[in-house]
């Protein structure tokens, strides 16, 4: 188990590999892993990251994840 934080959350078991990682890369893989484990729920996901929501769009966005807007209500169709 990781670093337990103040909140009764815990960070998971973190490891920089020997040749170096890309913080960038590290961070659109977790907004993934996040939406995934959310089963695409962006407000599950959010809470599971600690960010608004509006965050965790912003960073789907920015990383290409959005695929279908499931949790919005989408417009009548006929």
């Amino acid at each position: 188990m990781g670093k337990a934080l103040p909140d009764g959350r815990s960070l998971p078991k973190l490891e920089i590999p020997e040749g170096g990682t890309s913080l960038e890369e590290v961070e659109r893989e977790l907004v993934d892993l996040a939406m995934t484990q959310a089963n695409g729920n962006q407000t599950h996901a959010a809470k599971l990251l600690d960010i608004s929501r509006d965050a965790l769009r912003y960073k789907l966005k920015k990383f290409g994840l959005i695929h279908v807007e499931e949790d919005e209500p989408s417009a009548a169709t006929s």
